[in-house]
């Protein structure tokens, strides 16, 4: 018999509360043990690992266990969080371990130096037919006061493979209540281990919110057995000024075998009251295959009061049609870098064409370039068109080019 690592707990009535490393990963066969830290106070957290062992023999990957810290101010420092499934035993058909759910809870902020890193991703499955392992979920939270700096967070499923399925996607969700504070994380990635759905992702702060690297909520795609294409994860970010430096992608993946559906897009939405800059965004829906249907459109819809953005691409996948695409600069200058594309997706043998998806670009004045929303030819004798899509670009008060 394998038991799960035990528990580390840490309460304290202390004005600050500092913890080492805090190691409760299984070893193989071993689920992970969860770890509670909570104090009145500051907590000080060292590195923290639940993440679960490997199947041995013919047995499924382990699960992680929970990660809970609460305090009146969070300081993660150097050091990094890892609750992820474990993998499952090689050459069989077993599922992944599960990922395990990490909660931060602050009233005083949540602070690092060069870490921050949050890892809650699922195991891979064996390597004949296995399912992912179950993706965990990332929520971090504050009120009160302070600023919450996060480093890079991730929440994947784990990889299936052969004809096993997707492991559940999980979601990363970090809100800062406290009033003028704000919010800074490195990359984010919920995309979806082989054959697996994207996760959410939200962000909301009262100030400011900044990603420094790139957003991923893909769908991943697994070229084995007969499968519909995997789903992405819908992107949610509000707060007054933001700044995203890297592209967000939240993209269905192709399907696999004869007239399979592709996966759906998510919807990015990025809204508030001050300024936006941000890289290029994407959603389309996946590759179908054969008669298979096209996956829901996704959207992408911007706000700000000056408003930068680069390629805006909601083109549909074969037999998929175009998402909307929207964006606002509500007193200031509309800049949009690069093209938007909106178009239908390419029709299969035999299937009509796909419509595109409407733009609709507001602002004082507004600067873009190419612009395309056109929909994609039938395939086949006596098949429709897919219908064009209206493009809208208003300038209130200044220039439109």
């Amino acid at each position: 018999m394998w038991l799960a690592a035990p528990p580390i707990t840490s309460s304290r009535v202390w004005a600050r509360s500092t913890a080492g490393a805090a190691t409760t990963a299984g070893l193989a066969m071993g689920h992970g043990g969860n770890v509670l830290l909570s104090a009145t106070g500051t907590v000080t957290a060292g590195s923290i690992n639940t993440t679960g062992g490997g199947g041995l023999g013919s047995n499924a990957g382990r699960n992680a266990g929970t990660v809970t810290i609460t305090g009146a101010g969070i300081d993660l420092g150097a050091s990094s969080i890892t609750a992820s499934g474990g993998a499952a035993a090689a050459t069989t058909s077993q599922t992944g371990g599960t990922g395990g759910t990490v909660t931060l809870t602050s009233t005083g902020g949540v602070t690092r130096a060069a870490g921050g890193t949050i890892t809650a991703s699922g195991g891979s499955g064996g390597t004949t037919n296995g399912a992912g392992g179950n993706a965990g979920s990332i929520t971090v939270a504050n009120s009160g006061t302070g600023d919450i700096a996060l480093g890079a967070l991730t929440a994947k499923t784990g990889a299936a493979l052969g004809t096993g399925a997707g492991g559940t996607a999980g979601s990363i969700s970090v809100t800062n209540n406290a009033a003028g504070a704000n919010l800074t994380t490195l990359a984010i990635d919920t995309v979806g281990g082989a054959g697996g759905n994207g996760g959410s992702v939200t962000l909301a702060s009262q100030a400011g919110v900044t990603v420094t690297g790139t957003l991923n909520t893909s769908g991943a795609a697994l070229t084995a057995g007969t499968r519909t294409g995997s789903h992405a994860g819908n992107v949610t970010i509000t707060g007054v000024d933001r700044s995203i430096t890297g592209n967000i992608t939240a993209s269905g993946s192709a399907a696999n075998g004869t007239n399979q559906a592709g996966g759906n897009a998510g919807a990015v939405n990025i809204t508030g009251s001050g300024t936006l800059n941000t890289a290029a965004i994407s959603a389309q829906t996946g590759l179908a295959t054969g008669t298979g249907a096209g996956g829901t459109a996704g959207s992408i819809a911007l706000t700000g009061t000056t408003t930068t953005a680069g390629a805006l691409t909601t083109t549909g996948g074969s037999n998929g049609a175009g998402g909307n695409v929207s964006a606002t600069a509500s007193t200031g200058l509309l800049n949009v870098t690069g093209a938007i594309t909106t178009s239908g997706g390419t029709a299969q043998t035999n299937t009509a064409g796909r419509s595109a998806g409407t733009v609709t670009l507001t602002g004082n004045s507004v600067t873009t370039v190419a612009i395309t929303a056109n929909g994609s030819a039938g395939s086949g004798a006596n098949r429709a068109g897919g219908n064009g899509a209206a493009v809208a670009v208003n300038g209130s008060g200044g220039n439109v080019s």
